[in-house]
């Protein structure tokens, strides 16, 4: 069960690293004895020693647990509408989940083997080409002559030098980047830790599958446009955003198994609720990140309904839920979405 009252403990860069937006960074170097890498673009690569393969399950007791009720619950985070023409699934993503999560709701995949098309947030491939990886280096570039020691206030810049240490990253590989970029790379480390992984996210689930199956694929906006949402904060609202990711590191261990948990059980209100208060404090982080990519998704979502083939849609699940997500939004243009249930294992 959910308590209401420790949801607004879950800071926000947690709510969009794991269900707002899709942009892991990948990296250029070569593997560590693990098989993973990290390449800052400002000097030797820095292997993350210590972090087992993506390919193989976490033996960690963190790692959280779906339990017996998430896998026989009938509701889901998957809608669907019928048109005319044809049927639009809209499946909310957890970007990050855990080998332990599988397997999903039987009706997430019957969405998927019923789809002709998929349509993700962004092409995922781009993360894996060299050209994107250096357009997200550069961005992350401050203006000349700023640090990231200068850019955040004495209290914090301690403690993002001991999280990172904790994590085996020396801040300095950080200094000549802005503090988003420190976020980015900071917040995944620790989900792996946790035994959240990638490549379980639902997004690479599906993606996989619609690659191997030679699926249509489109995709909503550009990895280009999601960095950019970071680049374009101020400051002061990168060095929030550094300060919620610190909180987040020590407090949201626990609780996102409740986050999964609602998620996998389609409590629609519990994680609306944990959405809400995430981004209450910020709302026009919530505009940017949320509600002006709703209304630009409906160009393309809207479109689907006059196809000849069935389609499924995933995105973040904070977009589906709220006023402004895309459950309201399309119904309010006509298009009746309804939560799929799933049947018992």
């Amino acid at each position: 069960m959910i308590h209401l009252e420790k949801l607004r403990s879950i800071g926000l860069t947690t709510l969009l690293m794991l269900a707002g937006c899709s942009l892991p960074i990948n990296a250029g170097c070569p593997p560590d004895s693990y098989g993973n890498i990290i390449d800052l673009g400002n000097g030797p690569c820095q292997s993350l020693e210590g972090t087992p393969p993506a390919s193989s399950p976490r033996q960690s007791s963190t790692v959280p647990q779906s339990s017996p009720a998430s896998q026989t619950s009938a509701q889901t985070f998957l809608w669907k509408a019928e048109s005319a023409q044809n049927v639009v699934y809209l499946l909310g993503s957890v970007h990050f989940l855990a080998a332990e999560n599988y397997p999903l709701p039987e009706s997430m995949q019957a969405a998927f083997d019923d789809a002709e098309g998929l349509v993700f947030e962004i092409d995922l491939n781009e993360e894996n080409t060299s050209e994107d990886q250096q357009m997200i280096l550069e961005k992350a570039q401050p203006e000349s002559g700023e640090t990231l020691r200068a850019s955040l206030s004495p209290k914090i810049y301690v403690l993002a030098t001991q999280k990172a240490a904790e994590l085996g990253l020396p801040i300095e590989i950080f200094e000549n980047l802005e503090p988003w970029f420190f976020t980015l790379i900071i917040l995944p480390l620790k989900l792996q830790k946790m035994g959240f992984e990638l490549q379980y996210g639902v997004d690479y689930h599906f993606y996989n599958q619609a690659v191997a199956q030679n699926k249509e694929i489109l995709s909503l906006e550009t990895l280009e446009y999601q960095i950019s949402l970071f680049d374009r904060l101020s400051i002061a609202n990168q060095q929030n955003l550094v300060l919620q990711t610190l909180e987040d590191l020590k407090s949201t261990e626990t609780l996102l198994t409740e986050l999964v948990s609602s998620w996998l059980t389609g409590n629609v209100p519990q994680f609306t609720q944990l959405a809400l208060e995430s981004f209450k404090p910020y709302p026009q982080l919530q505009q940017a990140f949320l509600t002006d990519r709703n209304l630009n998704w409906l160009k393309t979502i809207e479109p689907l309904f006059n196809q000849n083939k069935d389609y499924l849609v995933i995105v973040g699940a904070a977009h589906l839920v709220g006023d402004q997500g895309l459950i309201r939004l399309l119904n309010d243009r006509g298009y009746q979405f309804e939560q799929v249930s799933s049947p018992p294992n």
